[in-house]
């Protein structure tokens, strides 16, 4: 009877495994790849590295055609699999982003009730440095995590996009949201302290602290189209912040009448948490632009922004520093730069900082406008703390199934770690983590 138990948990585990692609096994730069395949579908979303350092926890979807879960994959600092958890319920659960508080780790996702419904609510759930979710203990259900919705009104649809937690006990939930049937969105932020939400009891979530516009649910309130995409803490000198948002915002043409209004990359400042009002910073050229990924420099505090503009392909790096000397007692003051270029591809899809300083830039080119499309190569592009190109250091990915790339991440050894989706010639999907120095 042993031997049959033992059989059978060796079966459940395979139905998620990790290979090599020997496609990539040619590349001189490359130390390992491994492909995540199930049953079913899965896709990337995001990994962070483990609080211990022993390796990754990846956040990935299973979709089908008509239901979505939530996959977490714990492997080794090799790539191999220690554990999967497939959080399967009901409804269309999309995982968006994982982040980790001290020994917790906690993942933001997205509910529907099915694949058609129009209403969106954020979910969190939390998990074990390992990659375990946790159950609430009163729970009888055979969902094996404890998942907690947040407040929302009945006519809003609200998609959460990212969130920070500080150490003060908060955490800030930013994206968009829009009052139905509308189609317009605009930026939110909610805030809840870290320690109401119980996930060892199944009791409802605790009510939010805040949420920002305080307005959204007042009828003439006009929605703008703006949304958020980030959410992180920035340090300065001589100025209090609580939380900066990097997002999306339609801005009025420096042109006048001449050309319509522009969607806009815009970073906001916060000084408190109770405070509606931020300092507005416009980090774009009202060109219609595409935010790609951020990266706040660890070595000189700056904030690099990267992105693509809707009408060409050309792409940009703006490096934002923050100005000590120029004191303003009512907003910060910033230095601005911005470096233009093209010919490696036409979107921006994550950056990441080396050893050394220099900033490793993650691009994917995909001309095809059919909906669905896969990237057709990718590219990492390596440029210096001040911003500037290395122009020898060019990585490219377009024979191997690793270049629809999500995410990248530095090693302290300038190894990058790069996570990908993976589709095959029957159209199965699949998760890729790949290894190489660059």
């Amino acid at each position: 009877m042993k031997n049959i138990l033992h059989i059978v948990f060796i079966v459940s585990l395979i139905l998620l495994f990790s290979c090599n692609d020997d496609l990539l096994l040619k590349e001189n730069a490359t130390v390992y790849s491994k492909i995540y395949s199930s049953l079913e579908d899965i896709e990337a979303v995001d990994f962070i590295p483990k609080p211990d350092g022993s390796g990754f926890l990846i956040l990935a979807n299973n979709k089908n055609t008509t239901n979505s879960n939530i996959y977490l994959i714990s492997t080794d600092n090799e790539g191999y699999i220690d554990s999967t958890y497939h959080i399967k319920t009901e409804f269309y659960d999309q995982g968006k982003t994982l982040k980790s508080q001290g020994n917790d780790i906690y993942v933001l996702g997205n509910r529907r009730e099915n694949l058609e419904a129009r209403i969106s609510r954020a979910l969190l759930l939390k998990a074990e440095a390992n990659g375990k979710p946790v159950k609430a203990s009163d729970d009888t259900t055979t969902v094996i995590a404890e998942i907690k919705i947040l407040a929302a009104k009945n006519t809003q649809s609200i998609t959460m996009n990212d969130m920070l937690m500080d150490n003060g006990g908060s955490i800030y939930f930013a994206g968009a949201v829009q009052r139905l049937p509308n189609t317009v969105t605009n930026e939110i932020i909610q805030i809840y302290n870290l320690s109401e939400f119980n996930f060892q009891s199944s009791s409802p979530y605790k009510g939010q602290i805040e949420e920002i516009p305080r307005n959204l649910n007042d009828i003439s309130y006009t929605y703008n189209n703006s949304r958020i995409n980030r959410i992180i803490k920035e340090n300065f000198s001589n100025y209090k912040s609580t939380y900066t948002t990097i997002g999306h915002a339609v801005s009025s043409n420096a042109t006048g009448n001449i050309a319509p209004p522009s969607e806009n990359i815009v970073r906001k400042i916060y000084e408190e948490n109770l405070s509606s009002a931020a300092d507005v910073k416009f980090l774009g050229d009202e060109r219609n632009e595409n935010l790609g990924a951020i990266l706040l420099h660890k070595n000189n505090n700056s904030l690099f922004v990267g992105g693509s503009y809707q009408d060409n392909d050309s792409l940009f790096l703006i490096r934002t520093t923050y100005d000590p000397l120029n004191i303003d007692n009512e907003n910060p003051v910033f230095t601005q730069t911005r470096y233009s270029f093209s010919g490696y591809g036409n979107k921006i899809v994550s950056m990441s900082q080396n050893y050394s300083g220099d900033i490793i830039m993650a691009t994917t080119e995909n001309f095809d406008v059919t909906e669905g499309a896969l990237p057709e190569k990718s590219y990492l592009l390596k440029f210096s703390e001040a911003g500037l190109p290395i122009e020898s250091e060019v990585f490219t990915l377009q024979n191997s199934k690793y270049y629809n790339i999500k995410k990248i991440l530095s090693q302290d050894d300038n190894s990058i770690m790069i996570l990908s989706n993976l589709e095959f010639e029957n159209t199965s999907k699949s998760v890729g983590l790949l290894k190489i120095y660059f």
